[in-house]
């Protein structure tokens, strides 16, 4: 695939992510349970500003930064999707997202470069390891139960 197609791939995946994690904010299923950061940024926001570099960096053609940038995103969603699958809780717009950090991980991968790819890998998995705070805690709306009002001491 030519580098102006593969960066034209990038772009519009990394729309679709950006469009995914819009979707999830407005999320009342599952979603609801699953919350993360990574240094005390939540993970929506550091989503959208994962995406945002990689659509800058195909704008500016910067292919050295991509190769690198794509693989600690597949290290960081080999992650996540094993909090999601540890906890049995998922977040199909977060499934999503991951999707497409793979989708691009493999858009881009290069074999020349397998063992600088495996590093980034790495890495990301290991920041995430380190440094992510995540949570699986139901949420409650007790505003929205109609419960019916009983004290038995009162």
């Amino acid at each position: 695939m030519s580098s102006t197609k593969k960066r034209f791939a990038n772009i519009v995946l990394s729309a679709i992510a950006m469009g995914a994690i819009l979707f999830y904010s407005i999320c009342g299923g599952s979603c609801l349970y699953l919350r993360g950061a990574i240094f005390a940024i939540d993970l929506k926001y550091a989503g959208i500003l994962y995406m945002a570099i990689l659509i800058l960096l195909n704008i500016l053609k910067r292919d050295l930064f991509i190769i690198p940038f794509v693989s600690a995103g597949f290290g960081i969603e080999l992650f996540l999707i094993g909090f999601q699958v540890k906890y049995w809780t998922f977040c199909l717009f977060c499934l999503i997202f991951g999707a497409v950090v793979i989708t691009q991980f493999f858009l881009n991968f290069e074999w020349s470069k397998k063992w600088y790819i495996i590093f980034c890998i790495i890495i990301g998995f290991l920041m995430f390891t380190l440094f992510f705070k995540g949570r699986v805690v139901p949420t409650y709306d007790f505003g929205s139960l109609n419960v019916p009002y009983f004290c038995p001491y009162g």
